[in-house]
């Protein structure tokens, strides 16, 4: 995982290097994040962002309100109220 842009710099180069295609991300986030920032990263290298909300956290986004914000990376977007 990766709480800030530096973190998801670096995840991003490590996924990069050690996985193979396709690679799925979950993401969930706190408004008070940049989430075209964050997905901006995983360009050319994640195939499919499942955005979801964090549930336990109360600022988080709704799956559909992030899956707006992270269409704009260039990555294929689904949102998902839960995991199932």
């Amino acid at each position: 995982g990766a709480h800030n842009s530096g973190a998801a710099q670096g995840l991003a180069i490590w996924m990069k290097e050690n996985l193979q295609k396709p690679i799925f991300m979950v993401l969930g986030m706190t408004k008070n994040r940049d989430a075209l920032a964050f997905a901006s990263f995983f360009k050319d290298i994640v195939d499919r962002i499942y955005c979801v909300r964090v549930y336990s956290e109360p600022s988080s986004y709704t799956a559909n309100n992030l899956a707006r914000l992270v269409a704009s990376s260039g990555i294929e977007v689904i949102a998902n109220e839960n995991l199932e």
